[in-house]
């Protein structure tokens, strides 16, 4: 299992993708002023495996929306929104220095 953060530049308004992936459990942080005036820069913090749903999303409500995916070395305090797959965020999520895995810190419940 791996942690991903996608970021997802869109030039339009964006709230109807936002509230459908919240709406699914997903945290989506949005912030956005670019050099030509406002635009919805979207963060998500993901699993790996939900990648391809999440980028489907992404190209269905705005198929011309640049994205980037990274792989994620940390993740501290997560937000567990209703209807979210897991009913509690780690407190710490680590990838392992030898990258076999991750391992939670804390006690507030699994990835």
């Amino acid at each position: 299992m791996g942690i991903l953060v996608v970021r997802a530049n869109i030039n339009q308004d964006a709230s109807e993708l936002v509230e459908f992936l919240r709406a699914k459990g997903h945290g989506v942080t949005v912030v956005g002023q670019g050099i030509t005036g406002k635009v919805n820069l979207i963060f998500m913090v993901i699993k790996r495996g939900e990648l391809g749903s999440v980028a489907g999303f992404i190209k269905k409500y705005h198929s011309q929306a640049f994205y980037s995916v990274e792989d994620v070395r940390q993740v501290s305090r997560g937000v567990s929104l209703p209807g979210n797959r897991s009913e509690a965020a780690p407190d710490t999520v680590e990838k392992g220095g030898d990258g076999a895995g991750l391992h939670l810190g804390g006690s507030r419940g699994d990835v």
